[in-house]
């Protein structure tokens, strides 16, 4: 979309940005629980007294199908927003009409209907995991998409992506809380409770923020094979390749660590679902002062300096959950476990801010070097497509690296240390790749 077409610019106001930010609350919240638990749920390891409704290969391949379902759906549904015509815009029927799907999917994926392993809980569970995550796509990717929209320059996106950042740590506080609530109610009334609320911040967040670009009339809905075209496009937009590469292979890093929490939560330490929640509380304590100070630090440096920053810091931080381990004494294991989760905080603050304003940048380097026009969502949904066949990727690295061990089981630790040493590689080859990002501000 051309500078013409476009309605005269205006910074978000604050009703809109703390809108923004609770929607973000309900994003945070569905997805951290469903990575933290859909696996161990599904297949307990032996010797936790827990129900196990399909074996460890079949657990890990429901998330792999439901995610592998939501990376095919991500670039379709940024097309179609980018595309789309209505009287409330392009992106906010999406948020709207999307939240019902993924919020009812949700709650029923805790709800396998035999309490023993059986093919039909198999069959269950794939099936409502691949409607949530298709429902929780028609909600991500044009709510990532309003961001650069709803803030033009840097300085706001960055401000607006504080916000974001907000909302996120409080959904990952409640999404970690889900441990405490597990262990008093139960799994099922705990997935209840969250759709619920998510249900709310999704339909707030829709009817609240508003839309700042008139559609021109070339935005009308196409074909398949030009949304193709769209898609193949965005890999010509150099900085996005290489935005897009290293957000992909550090996603996979990291996804792997957060869905072997719980794993380690009840293999090495021996705790219950609820003591999740103690480990992330040095965690927010670090992360949630330190997301203010991100925009003063891109205004000093760049938005290439700060993430790559975010990268780096993951790198060095996770081959201590492996050596954490083996350290003898329980007590002493479970301080430097809370040191390491609280340093984590500093490099999490820089990864919750900057997606968003680095693909701001990006759009704007398209509007202006390459198509003209505005498309936020496609970016996002190619964005979208990378990460979740990352999500998809750590599952089957969780499964490699145990696999070789035997039977999951509470006696067995050498699978579950090696899952830091293995993520610390993975996230360093995200950082060296990202260090190849150009600094946007020098882009004329």
């Amino acid at each position: 979309m051309t500078d013409a077409s476009r309605k005269p610019a205006r910074e978000f106001s604050t009703a809109e940005a703390l809108a923004y930010m609770i929607g973000a609350i309900g994003i945070q919240l569905l997805s951290t629980m469903m990575l933290e638990w859909a696996a161990i749920y599904y297949h307990p390891p032996e010797g936790a007294d827990k129900i196990r409704y399909t074996t460890m290969g079949l657990a890990s391949l429901i998330m792999i199908i439901g995610i592998l379902s939501d990376a095919i759906s991500d670039p379709m549904v940024g097309y179609w927003s980018d595309r789309s015509r209505s009287r409330l815009g392009r992106r906010r029927p999406f948020i709207i009409y999307g939240s019902p799907l993924a919020c009812v999917s949700f709650v029923l994926f805790w709800f396998p209907p035999l309490a023993h392993e059986h093919w039909l809980n198999f069959a269950w569970g794939v099936f409502w995991a691949m409607a949530f995550f298709w429902g929780l796509t028609l909600v991500i990717i044009p709510y990532i998409a309003l961001l650069p929209e709803m803030a033009r320059s840097t300085g706001g996106r960055v401000k607006l992506g504080v916000y974001q950042a907000v909302g996120m740590i409080l959904g990952l506080v409640l999404g970690f809380a889900s441990g405490i609530l597990i262990t008093k109610i139960g799994i099922k009334a705990t997935g209840a409770l969250f759709g619920a609320v998510s249900f709310a911040t999704f339909q707030l967040a829709g009817w609240t923020v508003k839309e700042r670009f008139v559609q021109s009339a070339d935005d009308a809905p196409g074909s398949l094979r030009q949304m193709g075209a769209q898609l193949a496009g965005t890999l010509k937009n150099r900085p996005f390749l290489i935005f897009l590469a290293a957000e992909t292979i550090f996603t996979l890093g990291f996804t792997v660590i957060q869905i072997v929490l719980p794993d380690y939560n009840m293999v090495i330490l021996g705790k219950e679902e609820d003591f999740v929640t103690l480990l992330f509380l040095p965690f927010l304590l670090v992360c949630f002062p330190l997301i203010f100070v991100i925009e003063p630090v891109v205004k000093k440096w760049n938005t290439r300096i700060t993430y790559a920053s975010g990268l780096f810091g993951f790198a060095i931080l996770f081959p201590l959950l492996g050596l954490i381990g083996l350290v003898p004494d329980p007590g002493m294991r479970i301080v430097l476990l809370l040191v390491m989760v609280g340093l984590a905080g500093a490099p999490q603050a820089v990864k919750y801010v900057m997606p968003g304003p680095l693909i701001g940048e990006i759009a704007d380097y398209d509007e202006k070097h390459m198509t003209g026009r505005r498309r936020e969502a496609i970016y996002s949904g190619a964005i979208g497509f990378a990460m979740k066949t990352a999500m998809m990727l750590s599952y089957g690295v969780r499964y490699a690296v145990y696999a070789p061990f035997g039977e999951f089981s509470v006696r067995n630790h050498t699978p579950v240390l090696l899952i830091g040493p293995v993520t610390a590689v993975i996230c360093m080859i995200g950082f060296f790749v990202f260090l190849k990002y150009p600094d946007m501000s020098k882009q004329e």
